[in-house]
């Protein structure tokens, strides 16, 4: 049963992944076309990709798209190669996980292409409204992705329980308060408000943010649930009360999954021009995903104010950097533009 619940999950994301490809293939190549305004009379149009507000609108989600789509393929290999009567229960947390970030990603990645084409991207001869229609589906298709990622959550906890023996709750406690004391060891104010562009873009910096946040929120839901059931809470209670906690938790535990997947695929790419280029896109994605949970880091005093306005200025310097590569990020998807099916690319 599981088996069949983790393929379906595993197809609709990477089904997903797919139609974010088409999209920002389509928005980008437009956005390297079509000009608008001169910056004086006489001077040429600008080119819509020259805007940092139309790069900050495409181009990181052109890296979750990168990174989302080496940790599904990831996970579509560790699903083929677990036995049949192996425990897919990992996987299947995994699956739940990743199918709820790439297809919240589809959703939002596809209106942000269609509003990033102006009037012509809601015109059926452009396709962007068709991928829209057939994608909508996909947050809750293969199940809500909500509950979703409440699934994964159980699965987080259950595996850190299970580790310790099924009878051991105490020890897991135990274990993920040392695990976070020495990382907070690393967490002061030097680090805290580390703003050098050496430390901003080390992948070690990136896992390590990436890593803390799933295990303080694992010990923190952990925390709040002994709690309750220690004050003789009924367990559906308990659970009702930290639901909101597990979601947090969920999505901390995808978004590493997926920074670790795409950090690995780096290490195997043998090519200095092409690496370059992925590690570029790997660090938009990790900092994105640092300043979009930003409420977060700062909450716990991992990040101070000026490390995240270090790192707001930092994205605005990789889409710049990023933008000649553009064009050339979207081929590698390796989509005809015949079967991209957009006339505002064929034509324009």
């Amino acid at each position: 049963m599981l088996g069949a619940l983790i393929t379906g999950r595993v197809s609709v994301g990477l089904a997903g992944v797919s139609a974010c490809k088409s999209a920002l293939t389509i928005a980008i190549k437009y956005g390297l076309k079509r000009r608008q305004f001169a910056p004086k009379d006489g001077a040429p149009e600008t080119i819509l990709m020259d805007y940092p507000s139309h790069q900050q609108r495409l181009l990181p989600r052109l890296a979750k798209t990168y990174a989302y789509h080496f940790a599904l393929q990831d996970l579509a290999k560790e699903m083929v190669n677990t036995p049949r009567d192996g425990d897919f229960r990992k996987v299947e947390t995994k699956a739940a996980g990743l199918k709820s970030l790439a297809t919240w990603h589809t959703t939002d990645t596809i209106q942000e292409c269609r509003e990033a084409c102006g009037g012509k991207g809601y015109l059926d001869e452009n396709r962007l409204s068709n991928l829209k229609a057939d994608t909508d589906i996909f947050t809750t298709f293969e199940g809500d992705n909500t509950v979703l990622m409440q699934l994964v959550a159980k699965g987080v906890l259950t595996e850190f329980r299970k580790s310790f023996g099924e009878n051991n709750f105490f020890a897991v406690m135990k274990y993920l308060q040392e695990r976070l004391s020495k990382k907070l060891i690393e967490i002061n104010p030097s680090y805290a408000n580390n703003t050098s562009v050496s430390h901003l873009l080390d992948p070690r910096f990136h896992a390590h943010a990436f890593r803390y946040r799933e295990e303080k929120l694992t010990l923190s839901v952990s925390t709040r649930m002994r709690k309750y059931l220690g004050q003789r809470i009924d367990p559906n209670d308990a659970y009702m009360r930290c639901q909101l906690h597990m979601l947090e938790l969920g999505a901390a535990y995808s978004e590493r999954l997926a920074l670790t997947s795409f950090q690995s695929a780096i290490e195997t790419v043998e090519d200095k021009n092409v690496k370059s280029a992925l590690e570029k896109v790997c660090q938009l994605y990790a900092l994105t995903i640092i300043q979009q949970e930003k409420g977060f880091f700062l909450e716990n005093e991992y990040l101070g104010v000026s490390k995240t306005k270090a790192i707001r200025r930092m994205i605005a310097k990789l889409n710049q950097e990023l933008r000649p590569m553009a064009g050339t990020l979207v081929d590698s998807f390796g989509i005809p533009e015949e079967l991209l099916g957009a006339n505002i690319i064929l034509y324009n």
